[in-house]
């Protein structure tokens, strides 16, 4: 078994070892709670076209108006 000697590392050298991957793992967790953060702040969605004419309606109708109302206000306003 001649030339097969084992370099042993320091103690030194294995706790440099241990910092970088800690320091590494810090990383990917800092990234994961960015993307966390994110993703709870995330804009709202969009409202589909039914969903805006649906809130039309109901504030015309909370108003007491009535939707041929709403349509010649707006055909006035152009």
């Amino acid at each position: 078994m001649e030339g097969k000697s084992r370099t042993r590392r320091t103690k030194e050298e294995r706790m440099a070892e241990l910092e970088e991957k800690i320091k590494f793992h810090r990383q990917k967790i800092e990234n994961l709670e960015k993307q966390k953060k994110d993703l709870l702040s995330a804009p709202k969605k969009k409202k589909t076209k039914n969903e805006a004419l649906t809130e039309i309606y109901k504030v015309a109708k909370a108003n007491g108006k009535t939707l041929e109302d709403v349509l010649s206000m707006l055909q006035k306003g152009e």
